[in-house]
């Protein structure tokens, strides 16, 4: 039994550390390093760039150690990477300083700088054309040890490239660059797909964003509204609710909270809503072939101005109450069980199959094929009545060269000298359909 005992106890203790290595692998998150991650983009020259992503360059840098080049002494005038001008890089990352205390920032750049801390705008009016130089801020607040949010942006407009971020640990009296040691950076998030790729622009559409290195707490935009309902399955998955938009294509992006963010350019589309109404009952839901009566519809999502059909006829005129209920006078003449269809305004359609039933003779059966189908003349006088089985609508001509030979009158052909009358029939039946023709011709006196 101790044996036993202590068999169990070997098996739990080694299935409770699988199961504890399990939790902590799939909890863990990438390692930090030191530096920055930078996202480098290249513009339009038209005017000067807003803090967006634009058109990201290949082979352009990724990571640097500190914001401290000077592109064209170091690099050939290539600013990180991309091209000589009219480049934009963005950095994110964290930065701690070492003590707390009152600091002052200033960013030497040509052209321009911007820069936040736990998204708080330090540095906020150097976004503007200029040699390298930057203004002061001071009056910052700075508590020693704390992993302070990054997000900072430079770009070139032309002319000299560079960008150095300082700081004054004692506001303003002595300045130092900031070095590599104060910087950390996590493997920057990306974005590879997005699930579904179109919803419409009343939002709402639950969204799946698939990708890497996506850490619990990060926020999501559409089109720059702000997605509600984030929900962090995995560092390669996110959920989300859309929120309303624009027609048309509009960028995802995801943004972490370190402040290091993916955008996927045009990666989800708003479309025009599409309704999708249902129908639950229809009374009555039987009638008269020959009949006309109004039907009740009862169900979801209608909107004014939708179209009513019953077996491909219109049921006209059509009422609407309200989103579940709505009125239409039903067509006559059909037989049998007849689909009801419901078309909104925006396309969406609903079916309700056999949802109603005409009862009686089927007016169509008598007529389906000519041999089905019976004239007969009788003489009476002078005259020779025509006559058709089974009844409906009947039409007798003459020809041009009889005129002065015989005439119509009614269902009867009277003559008016002696000669050939020359005839033709016409026979449609009680649904307006031509089911025959016949010619013929005969002798008057």
């Amino acid at each position: 039994m101790k044996t036993m005992r202590a068999l169990i106890a070997l098996i739990s203790t080694a299935a409770l550390a699988a199961a504890l290595a399990l939790i902590v692998s799939s909890g863990a998150q990438a390692e930090a390093t030191v530096g920055l991650n930078v996202k480098v983009y290249s513009y339009d020259p038209g005017n000067t760039p807003e803090r967006q992503p634009y058109t990201l360059c290949e082979g352009a840098w990724t990571h640097v150690d500190n914001i401290d080049a000077d592109f064209d002494a170091q690099f050939g005038g290539i600013v990180a990477g991309c091209q000589p001008e009219f480049v934009l890089v963005h950095y994110t990352g964290s930065v701690r300083f070492p003590s707390t205390g009152v600091y002052a920032f200033q960013a030497l750049a040509d052209d321009g700088f911007w820069l936040s801390l736990d998204e708080t705008p330090v540095i906020t009016n150097d976004w503007v054309l200029k040699g390298r130089s930057g203004s002061v801020y001071s009056d910052i607040s700075i508590v020693g040890g704390h992993a302070y949010a990054l997000d900072a942006w430079y770009y070139e407009y032309g002319g000299g490239a560079n960008a150095t971020l300082t700081y004054s640990p004692d506001n303003g009296s002595t300045w130092e660059t900031v070095p590599p040691s104060f910087f950390t950076s996590l493997p920057g998030a990306t974005i590879t797909s997005i699930s579904p790729l179109v919803g419409s622009m009343a939002g709402g559409t639950n969204l799946t964003i698939t990708g890497t290195a996506f850490v619990s707490g990060a926020t999501v935009t559409v089109g720059g509204g702000t997605c509600t309902n984030v929900a962090f399955v995995s560092e390669t998955s996110l959920t989300c609710r859309t929120p309303s938009g624009s027609l048309g294509v509009a960028d995802v992006t995801v943004r972490n909270p370190d402040t290091q963010q993916a955008t996927k350019i045009g990666a989800f589309t708003y479309q025009i809503p599409i309704s999708n109404p249902t129908i639950n009952s229809v009374s009555p839901a039987t009638g008269a072939t020959a009949e006309r009566i109004w039907i009740d519809i009862v169900g979801t999502g209608f909107v004014s101005g939708s179209t009513v059909t019953v077996g491909g006829s219109p049921c006209s005129p059509n009422i609407f109450l309200s989103a579940n209920a709505l009125t239409c006078f039903n067509p006559s003449g059909l037989y049998g069980a007849q689909d009801i269809v419901i078309t909104n305004p925006d396309s969406g359609s609903v079916t309700k199959t056999r949802g109603f039933t005409f009862q009686g003779t089927d007016p169509s059966l008598n007529y389906q094929t000519p041999r089905l189908f019976k004239l007969s003349f009788v003489a009476v006088g002078k005259l020779l009545k025509v006559t058709q089985k089974p009844k409906g609508s009947l039409k007798v001509t003459v020809s041009a060269a009889s005129r002065l030979v015989c005439k119509v009158s009614g269902s009867y052909l009277k003559g008016l000298k002696a000669g050939t009358c020359s005839f033709s029939l016409k026979s449609v039946d009680s649904l307006g359909r031509l089911v025959t023709t016949k010619a013929g011709k005969i002798k008057t006196r």
